[in-house]
């Protein structure tokens, strides 16, 4: 079996987070399936990471409709979202 190569560690599946907090709520499908990458380090910088709840939801429930469309181009603007894996050597 083909290996990928090992990612970087400041990188986290999404799968990982969604799994933990959500596990009865999604679809089978989904289970395991990481739609994206997230730099917890670089959000947690960034402005979105202070939005207020409601807009808080908002800004995450449309990064997974833009996932689940494959419709990604709205975020190539968020540094902290990667749709492909990230590589060990990406900083």
């Amino acid at each position: 079996m083909k290996k990928s190569p090992p990612v970087a560690p400041e990188w986290t599946p999404e799968s990982q987070i969604r799994d933990a907090l959500l596990p009865e709520r999604l679809p089978r499908a989904l289970h395991g399936k990481t739609l994206f990458w997230i730099n917890l380090r670089e959000y947690l910088q960034h402005d979105d990471a202070h939005l207020p709840p409601e807009d808080y939801l908002n800004h995450w429930k449309a990064i997974y409709q833009c996932c689940l469309s494959e419709d990604v181009s709205d975020l190539r603007r968020l540094s902290y979202v990667r749709v492909e894996e990230p590589a060990r050597s990406e900083h």
